[in-house]
């Protein structure tokens, strides 16, 4: 999977999206979070009727999981394990989408 889209994110700026009272700012990520997971859901949708994700798993368990696994973003533990954000980033993501299975590359 590609890191392009995590490069240079650090552990400050995961800190101030999750944890801040920046009012203006969480308005801002939450009506684009809306429209990602809007365009998420059709995209598993899709993924279901072609059969590349099972069929019966339900879209709304894995938007569960989706949301419990970014919960690690706000946690310090689990972000000391790894060098940088990014490696962190990439573990979840990668987690997410092949779990214990190796990259189908």
């Amino acid at each position: 999977m590609k890191q392009n889209m995590s490069n240079g994110i650090s552990k400050e700026l995961i800190n101030d999206l999750y944890t801040k009272e920046e009012v203006d700012l969480l308005a801002i990520i939450e009506k684009h979070q809306e429209i990602s997971l809007n365009e998420f859901v059709k995209d598993l949708r899709v993924a279901q009727e072609n059969g590349w994700i099972r069929k019966g798993i339900k879209v709304q368990f894995i938007i569960y999981m989706l949301n419990s696994i970014n919960e690690k973003m706000k946690d310090n533990n689990f972000l000391d394990m790894y060098e940088n954000t990014q490696d962190a980033i990439m573990e979840v993501t990668n987690f997410f989408f092949y779990g214990l299975f190796s990259d189908p590359k």
